[in-house]
């Protein structure tokens, strides 16, 4: 079974009312939107199906991108630290500054 990609062009593309009619439509999409919602802690719904000037600030038209580059990195991290064996210093550091 093949995969399905939901492409929108780059920052500056974004409209208000982007993904409404999936959104209306797929109970999947609602999902994502909820999702979203939880992760990135704003309210994805408003900013994308409601008339607002925020869905124009980089902040919120990039924050899906930079909470995946933040999860990406956390992963690389741990991937290093386990490789090299530092998972166990790294944590004992972590504790003392705690």
């Amino acid at each position: 079974m093949g995969k399905i990609v939901f492409m929108f062009p780059g920052q500056g593309a974004q409209y208000v009312g982007m993904g409404k009619d999936f959104y209306d439509s797929f109970a999947c999409s609602k999902e994502i939107f909820d999702k979203a919602n939880e992760v990135l802690d704003i309210d994805v719904k408003k900013l994308c199906f409601e008339e607002n000037e925020d869905i124009n600030i980089t902040e919120y038209t990039q924050a899906a991108m930079r909470k995946q580059f933040l999860k990406e990195h956390r992963s690389a991290r741990y991937q290093y630290l386990v490789l090299t064996g530092k998972l166990t210093e790294h944590l004992n550091q972590v504790d003392k500054e705690a």
